[in-house]
Order: structure tokens, then sequence, then C-alpha cells
């Protein structure tokens, strides 16, 4: 995913990538925290890492979980869950995090650089959330290196480190990548 800061602004969902799952073979209820495992690289020394869960319909529609995307809050639904993290603060805190959901660090001595194109592996928080999915409808989740999430929050956009760099999601068997939803009936 390429980072042009133009589109970026005009545009939030321009670059990114997008995981789609099959259709749900029975309702679910989600309710609580999730977490997000990922393999990234970046051409870069930094990366930010905005992850958007939504649930789509059977039409291929966005389901609108609060209400607001008609209500001018936003231009599209506010994802179901969402997460966010900066590549050089993925240090865990192994005592605060659990089997449910991750912590980080945020200690200035854990900061690590990326190394441009190395391969590290991250886990973010997914904020907690509640929400009946019906059967037929799939979960997607996005990537991207902005926050694209229409929500009222903004996080800082850094060109230091977003200008002209190449952000990578990497996949496969070797690789740590998986959604864990907290799906309790």
């Amino acid at each position: 995913m390429r980072v042009d800061p133009a589109s970026a602004q005009s545009d939030p969902h321009a670059t990114g990538c997008s995981f789609l799952s099959p259709p749900l073979t029975a309702d679910a209820i989600l309710a609580g925290y999730g977490k997000v495992g990922l393999t990234v690289s970046s051409t870069s020394h930094d990366m930010d890492i905005y992850v958007s869960v939504r649930v789509i319909d059977e039409s291929g529609h966005e389901v609108d979980f609060t209400g607001f995307a008609t209500s001018g809050f936003g231009d599209r639904p506010i994802p179901l869950m969402k997460g966010w993290l900066k590549a050089s603060h993925r240090k865990i805190d192994e005592e605060r995090s659990t089997n449910y959901t991750v912590k980080h660090t945020h200690r200035k001595a854990d900061y690590a650089e990326l190394v441009p194109d190395e391969e590290v592996e991250v886990e973010i928080e997914l904020v907690p959330s509640t929400g009946l999915l019906r059967k037929g409808q799939r979960i997607r989740v996005d990537v991207q290196p902005y926050d694209g999430v229409a929500h009222g929050m903004h996080h800082a956009y850094d060109p230091a480190y977003h200008d002209g760099a190449v952000n990578r999601v990497h996949t496969g068997p070797s690789r740590l990548g998986y959604v864990q939803l907290p799906i309790v009936g």
C-alpha cells in the first residue's frame, strides 16, 4: 500500500487492503474485546496501522450499527470494531495483555523503529464492541496506513515516514496473520 498524502486526505479509503470472510452460516453475537495479528513491513522507519472490522450484508452494503452514517457524523458507517498501532510501539506488555486482548508498553525504552523492508509481527487491540451478525453476512477487515474511519477522532499524519513509503501486509502459512473476534453466541 503506497501512501499518497493527497489521496489520503481526499479519500481515506484509497489505500490499504481488505480481507473478506465467507458468508456466515448462522447468526452470531459479538461482544467484547478482539485483536488482530499481522506480519508487516515498510520501506520507512515507522508505519501507522489502522484496522477496521466491518459487516457486509448479502447485497454487498456495509451494515450500519450506529445510525451515524445518515445523521451527518460521517460519510459511511462506523466500523463494528477498530484498532490502531504505530509499528514502532509494537512491544507487548505481557502483564496487562490477556488471551482476549493485547496491550502495548508504549515506553520510550521499548521504541523500535522498523528496518526498511524487514518483516515484523504486530498485534493490535480492537476496541470492545457488541453487535448481532446475521446469517449470510460477511466480516470484512480493512488494514490502512492512516485513520480511514468516520468516528470523529483524528490521528496525526506524519509525512516524515508516510510520504512515498510502501507498507506491506504479508500473508502465508509461515507468517502471523489472524483476527480474533469475541463471538459469544
